[in-house]
């Protein structure tokens, strides 16, 4: 026990004050998809902080991966989640007149301490690793003198410390008296976000400007709604998702009861802000039906969240599209044809993929002496119609827009059974 411990009545060092994990925060690592790793690391960069008598705990990739026994790799995958759920932040010292880098730090967030932490110099050594020297740092997040962010009085709010660390003016703190004008039931770090992401929105160009003053309007207070959901990993309740639109966009089903960040948010924003500018595609390519933030979160109509779509798929612009599609309106007759399932998703780019191995199969077929080849299968739409017919006659293949191509068994045994059918060899150069 040092002088200073006696002074300040504690009775024990501050090493040995309890590891203190939240439940709010354990909620939030038990929903990830691998928990148990994310709490031993967590709980690791929290012991070795202990340990150090700080809150930027010296604790490299390798030295982690020894103390916990395992791979670089695991440690790097599991630090980066740590990260983007905000719960730990890698910290850079430099000299202040050299600028010269000091040393690498994990600031670990949320660690319980009765008092403000002093020591620069940790006392011993853990079992794994040796020590280090590591910087002062001021009172502790869930001190005693703090707001907690993580205390029963204001679950669901540690992304709350930390939703103003972004450029331009998200780095600027909510007005303290705006504190008292977020929803009742929102009245907690998400609402917070909510509010700051609709700001965001508005800030940009070709967006609507949503007014966030209090009290709001119907529009915002669905979109806070909406927000808080989201951040919440509730977004799924009371909402329906069209089915044919989430195989289509390939969303990922966990999306819609994933807890999101501040940051992902953020990044889904600058996303789906396209959607709404002149030159990138846009559904029904009506860009300006994707000015207002509202349906592009969550539109009851469609049924579908342009945001998380723009999130899986980055809208692309004009150019891109038309270099892409090579037949579009090939495709479109296509997808009309009927052939197809009821209920089957058809992808646009892979049906192009394959119409494209079609049509260099027609170009490069050989001569032969009664040009028959060429009279049935000289074009793609000749070619296409013949497949399509055969297709429709065989009830044993398995339909699927795979089928759509020319390097793939379906098509090898049409091209059998049609060489049978004329009495030719049917021949593609390069084709095998």
């Amino acid at each position: 026990m040092t002088e200073n411990d006696e002074k300040s009545g504690i009775k024990y060092k501050k090493q040995y004050e309890p590891i203190v994990l939240s439940k709010p925060l354990l909620d939030t690592l038990l929903k990830q998809k691998n928990p148990a790793d994310l709490i031993a690391l967590y709980t690791f960069y929290y012991y070795t902080a202990k340990w150090q008598d700080t809150k930027q705990a010296k604790a490299t990739t390798g030295y982690t991966a020894k103390g916990l026994g395992w791979g670089e790799d695991r440690v790097r995958k599991n630090k980066k989640i740590l990260i983007e759920l905000e719960l730990i932040e890698d910290i850079t010292s430099r000299d202040p007149k050299t600028k010269q880098i000091n040393g690498h730090y994990i600031y670990v967030k949320f660690i319980w301490s009765s008092e403000k932490i002093t020591s620069s110099h940790p006392p011993g050594k853990p079992d794994c690793g040796s020590s280090q020297t590591v910087d002062n740092n001021q009172a502790n997040s869930l001190s005693d003198n703090s707001l907690n962010a993580l205390s029963d009085n204001n679950k669901d709010n540690y992304y709350s410390n930390n939703y103003t660390k972004t450029k331009g003016f998200l780095e600027k703190e909510l007005p303290v008296n705006n504190s008292s004008r977020i929803l009742p039931e929102y009245k907690d770090g998400f609402g917070k976000i909510a509010i700051k992401l609709i700001e965001y929105w508005s800030s940009l160009e070709n967006t609507h400007n949503h007014i966030t003053t209090y009290p709001y309007n119907k529009s915002c207070s669905k979109m806070i709604k909406d927000l808080v959901s989201l951040q919440k990993g509730t977004f799924n309740r009371g909402r329906q998702f069209d089915p044919d639109w989430v195989a289509k966009q390939e969303i990922p089903r966990e999306w819609f009861n994933k807890p999101w960040t501040f940051p992902e948010l953020k990044d889904g924003l600058d996303q789906a802000v396209k959607y709404s500018i002149e030159g990138y595609w846009a559904p029904g390519d009506k860009n300006e039906n994707f000015r207002s933030l509202g349906p592009i979160i969550y539109n009851k109509w469609t049924r579908n969240s342009w945001l998380l779509a723009a999130i899986k798929n980055p809208p692309k612009s004009l150019k891109e599209v038309i270099k892409i599609i090579s037949f579009p309106k090939t495709i479109d007759i296509l997808i009309k044809n009927p052939i197809w399932p009821r209920d089957i998703v058809l992808d646009k780019y892979k049906l192009d993929s394959g119409l494209k191995e079609l049509d260099n199969f027609s170009k490069k077929l050989i001569r032969d002496s009664y040009n028959k080849s060429h009279q049935y299968f000289g074009t793609l739409a000749l070619l296409l119609k013949e497949y399509l017919a055969w297709i429709d006659e065989n009830d044993w293949i398995e339909i699927n827009q795979s089928i759509i191509g020319a390097n793939n068994g379906v098509f090898r045994k049409f091209i059998e059974a049609q060489s049978k059918e004329i009495s030719i060899q049917i021949k593609s150069k390069g084709w095998k």
